[in-house]
Parts: structure tokens; sequence; C-alpha cells
């Protein structure tokens, strides 16, 4: 089952067989990973065992990408923890500088590129914490955009990274200066592609053109990415 498949399916089913595998999207892939059927045959392929996390709450990216990364280094947090720690109500935005703190806060090594512009962002996300204020929470800053190179570097030694980036961009919709932003996790890449875990697609993951990611970062508010590893 590739991703080409999982794509025609998204793009082909009634809204009623949606729904319903939506539903089911769990136990298809929990059977797919039982049966040893791989996402795709390309050998250049390197892609984290990170199983994706998806929910009802439409503004959610923020608690289920966290959720993600707490299962995969095995911290196993509960979603109302986390979102306790994120400060972030149901149907409510949180901010990837919450998801900074809070993921150094459960014992990770985190370390935070930007590149701000986020005035604007300011009013959106009420409960955002500052950059400035990060080193109090043991997230060492960078004020520079994070190379993809470091981005696959960093999937070598079984690391993903978190990224803001502009949702429509990253489907493939011209910006017209609607900036939407969504959290993804990237978990895999190959030559011409990445691997992302993304809560708006059905199944919890996406397959996207490196070119096509690199431009989901440009120009948004504030430009980030979150380089994690586990303490020693």
């Amino acid at each position: 089952m590739g991703y080409d498949f999982l794509n025609f399916m998204e793009k082909s089913i009634s809204r009623r067989r949606f729904i319903t595998l939506a539903g089911l999207s769990p136990f298809i892939l929990a059977n797919c990973a039982s049966l040893g059927i791989k996402y795709s045959g390309d050998p250049s392929l390197k892609k984290l065992d990170m199983p994706p996390v998806r929910g009802f709450d439409l503004m959610g990216c923020t608690s289920y990408i966290v959720k993600g990364i707490s299962d995969y280094y095995g911290l196993n947090k509960s979603l109302e923890r986390i979102n306790k720690d994120l400060k972030k109500g149901f149907w409510k935005p949180s901010f990837v500088t919450n998801i900074a703190a809070v993921l150094s806060g459960y014992g990770l090594n985190v370390d935070f590129y930007y590149l701000k512009n986020y005035s604007d962002s300011i009013k959106i996300y009420e409960n955002m914490i500052p950059i400035e204020k990060l080193p109090e929470k043991g997230v060492k800053i960078h004020n520079k955009r994070l190379p993809l190179e470091e981005i696959t570097s960093s999937i070598d030694k079984e690391n993903p990274t978190i990224s803001f980036v502009n949702h429509r961009t990253l489907m493939g919709i011209p910006k017209e200066n609607l900036n939407i932003g969504h959290v993804v996790a990237i978990k895999g890449y190959s030559e011409d592609y990445l691997y992302l875990n993304d809560t708006s697609k059905i199944f919890g993951e996406r397959k996207v053109k490196k070119e096509i990611f690199e431009k989901s970062r440009i120009g948004i508010p504030l430009e980030c990415s979150i380089i994690l590893s586990k303490s020693l």
C-alpha cells in the first residue's frame, strides 16, 4: 500500500466512505505494519517508525504532533496532559514556541531555529511563549533558517524534526498572500521527497516534494523549525 495509492483513495472515495476509512485508518495502518507491507519501494528512503496521531480538534495539529513525538521517544504523555502543558483549549490554536518549551520540559534536547516577523502572530496566539523566553525553558535558540540538509541529517540520527508551514503551499495551492499556519513533523526522506506526519491528511501522513516543502516554509509570519534529540 504505497503513498500514491493512499492519495488516490483520498481523492476518489465518497464523503461517507471517507469518514468510514478515517475511523478505520489506525486499524488499516496497524495491519499493514503487521504484514510487513512497506509504503515505498524507493531504495533511497529513510523513514522513522513514528505512527501519526489524529483526532477531532481541527486546530489540534500542535497537540497531535507533540503526542506523536511523545510516543516515539517513549514519553507516553496523554493528550489531556499535552493540551494543558501547551495552554491549549479545544478548537483553539497553540504555537510552535509552546511546543519547544513543552518538549524541553519533557526531557528532550530542543533546538529552535527561526526567522521572525511575527507581530501578527501574537494577536492570534494568545498564550504564545515569546522566543526570547525559550532559553529559560531549556531550549537553545538559533536566529537562522534550518537548512534542509540538517533536517535529513537529524532523521539519519533517528530524530524527527518539527516545522511551521503554510498549509496552502504545502498542498500545492498558490499562497495569494494568505498564510494558514500548520505544524508538521518530518520523519522521513528520499532523494526527491519528504515524509511528514500531517494531521490534515486522512491517514495522517503526507509525501511531499522537497521543493514544495521548502516553499511552504518561506514568507510565513514566523519561519521556524525544531530539532530534537533524546537526553542521555
